[in-house]
């Protein structure tokens, strides 16, 4: 049985805030689909759900005010006829660390191979991305930590968060001057030894596309070791293109395509 889940947020519509996701089930062929809609525990909202291969499934959720709140992680498995979330497990280590950002900037979660859970969240006063990882014995989470140092300037939208096997995390964002949107660049911090100890900050895009710096990045690793991350540029700040890097080597180098042409003189999102 496969699972595909989409998160869904509700930036306009209220009554859809606190909906997690639709689950769609696939089953052989000849069967009926089955379509599962369920709400965030604890009235949560910015969800993002993560499936394992066997079913498990990886939830992280916002809860609190704009300026201060918290990233809470909750794991759900199968118990007899009906599935039962487990308690709920706050991410950040200093209370009221997080805060609601909107839809561009929420928490990003990622699952190892070993299970492990990987989560990321921005803050926008003073700018940062911090992280954390569960502990070894899976009771909670380690110290938060920021991973990003040097390249945080003019920054607002979320950094993506992907893994491959039990040992290569990746953080990606896009960051630069907001004046100036045709020189900004895609950045990435990268671990080796699942989340222990980071590389250093480095530029991963074409130093001539530039990123649009309120529309999200987001990116896909698969056990190749292939990885894929999709953003808007902003060449001549007139080129707003779905852009696609791609790196067949585990992120050690990356080709760059244009997957959709687009031009506006200004942010899609102003």
């Amino acid at each position: 049985m496969i699972f595909f889940q989409r998160a869904l947020q509700a930036r306009r519509l209220a009554s859809w805030t606190f909906l997690l996701a639709i689950m769609f089930v696939t089953r052989p062929v000849g069967s009926a689909a089955e379509v599962k809609v369920i709400r965030t525990p604890n009235d949560g909202i910015q969800p993002q759900l993560v499936v394992e291969a066997l079913g498990k499934k990886h939830l992280i959720y916002f809860k609190g005010g704009k300026q201060r709140g918290n990233v809470f992680y909750v794991t759900r498995e199968s118990k007899g006829a009906s599935d039962v979330w487990s308690e709920s497990k706050r991410v950040n280590s200093e209370p009221g660390s997080a805060r609601r950002n909107g839809a561009i900037s929420h928490a990003r979660l990622a699952v190892d191979e070993s299970g492990r859970a990987h989560v990321t969240w921005f803050t926008m006063r003073p700018p940062n991305y911090y992280y954390a990882r569960m502990n070894d014995d899976g009771t909670g989470f380690e110290p938060q930590r920021s991973l990003v140092k040097r390249n945080i300037h003019g920054v607002e939208a979320g950094a993506a968060l992907v893994t491959t096997g039990s040992d290569k995390v990746s953080l990606i964002w896009h960051a630069g001057p907001f004046a100036q949107v045709e020189t900004r660049g895609i950045f990435m911090r990268q671990s080796t030894d699942g989340g222990r100890t980071f590389g250093v900050e480095r530029r991963i895009d074409s130093a001539k596309a530039g990123s649009c710096p309120c529309c999200g990045l987001s990116a896909f690793a698969d056990a190749g070791g292939r990885l894929l991350v999709s953003y808007r540029s902003a060449e001549e700040k007139i080129h707003r293109d779905m852009t696609l890097l791609n790196s067949t080597d585990g992120g050690q180098s990356f080709s760059n395509a244009t997957l959709q042409k687009w031009d506006i003189p200004r942010c899609p999102v102003a």
